[in-house]
């Protein structure tokens, strides 16, 4: 693709050639004859004009931006139009791209069951940055524009993490669409906010052992729970332990979620458990099981008052409630890796037997006070 300025009278006219053909469009400045000379091969040697110069410049440079993304007719004339204006509008037919904000109404109405999460975000949009927007307004001035209005309203971190993530999902579906090339969205992110959780200290969980069930279903949880502790595994995972998997005193097994294979020692409890049901984990679906293991550790008075703030919608709130109502299947998970993080094992140890592929996902995880973290410290060779 070429392109040179040409004169007609004292009028400048953009011509590109691509393919064959040459396209001729008006740029729409004028200079004296007398400061043009056609003859140069450089655009500062051809305009002796300073202002007219730096207005074909920035028109030089728009072009050169574009030129890889000209293929078709259609394309070529996206290119001259930006070029010439900045903006960039494509030809289907006779009828321009829509601009960013002309393109919102039509993606909320294909959000399907998402539609009220997208109208939300339209009307956040219009009123934090305004309407009119181009697809090329969108750059990294936008986003901390975008960001920091909802940081004024104090929204939760998780409202606005998905409110970032429609707004990279709008400009990846315009780029999907040859609307815009502006790729700096793809470089946003909000971090997640840290899920409330708790784990069951070696003490809670000695007690819920010894507990007296008299309640099939409670117990089938909290044997079930042993399990998920011992293997420090994922409910999908440690709920089809059984003796086909264990070899040598090993279970072995490939995590679902993650298609991680480990290999973890059976503990004492967790053949005792097997031993009961025939070999099997006990079967409980995981909706029963979150409702009676908080029971079952209500019974064993695991019942320390624990503040947490968490997301609701826009705002974070904060509550205090006994520790057994934040126990859920997961919590097994949480508690054998912080409980082997207490007795001395290291993340790598951990990270092997749980199937975590980096450490900063298996911090998430352990869930050690201050205290209980310099206990553990205490008994380093380094301060020995």
């Amino acid at each position: 693709m070429k392109h040179s300025f040409n004169l007609d009278k004292s009028s400048i006219r953009l011509i590109v050639s691509h393919d064959g053909k040459k396209y001729r469009k008006a740029t729409g400045l004028t200079i004296s004859p007398a400061l043009w000379n056609p003859r140069a091969k450089s655009l500062s040697s051809q305009c002796k004009d300073v202002r007219v110069l730096k207005e074909l410049r920035q028109i030089h440079l728009r072009l050169l931006e574009k030129e890889p993304d000209a293929v078709s007719e259609r394309d070529v004339l996206s290119v001259i139009e930006f070029g010439l204006t900045g903006n960039m509008r494509t030809y289907l037919g006779n009828t321009p791209v829509p601009t960013f904000s002309e393109y919102l109404p039509t993606w909320v109405s294909l959000g399907g069951t998402s539609i009220a999460q997208r109208r939300l975000f339209m009307h956040n949009v219009e009123r934090f940055m305004g309407k009119g927007i181009g697809w090329n307004d969108v750059d990294e001035s936008f986003f901390f524009r975008f960001v920091n209005e909802m940081d004024s309203r104090e929204y939760a971190k998780n409202y606005k993490r998905r409110e970032v993530g429609q707004l990279k999902t709008v400009m990846e579906e315009g780029r999907k669409l040859k609307y815009h090339n502006n790729l700096l969205y793809k470089d946003w992110h909000i971090e997640r906010e840290v899920p409330v959780s708790v784990y069951l200290t070696k003490s809670e969980v000695d007690a819920i052992w010894n507990l007296d069930l008299s309640v099939p279903i409670q117990r089938k949880a909290r044997d079930l729970f042993i399990i998920g502790i011992y293997t420090v595994a994922r409910f999908s995972d440690y709920s089809r332990v059984c003796d086909d998997i264990i070899h040598d005193g090993y279970i072995r097994f490939v995590h679902k979620k993650t298609s991680t294979p480990v290999l973890v020692p059976v503990a004492p409890r967790v053949r005792e458990v097997l031993d009961r049901y025939g070999g099997k984990a006990p079967r409980i679906s995981q909706a029963a099981f979150n409702t009676t293991i908080k029971e079952v550790c209500r019974l064993a008075e695991i019942d320390s008052i624990v503040e947490i703030t968490k997301s609701r919608g826009r705002r974070h709130i904060t509550e205090r409630l006994p520790k057994w109502q934040l126990v859920h299947s997961h919590t097994a998970r949480k508690t054998g890796a912080t409980l082997l993080r207490l007795s001395g094992a290291s993340m790598r140890e951990i990270m092997l037997i749980g199937g975590w592929s980096n450490e900063q996902t298996l911090e998430l995880y352990l869930r050690m006070t201050k205290e209980e973290n310099a206990k553990l410290m205490r008994e380093n060779p380094f301060f020995k």
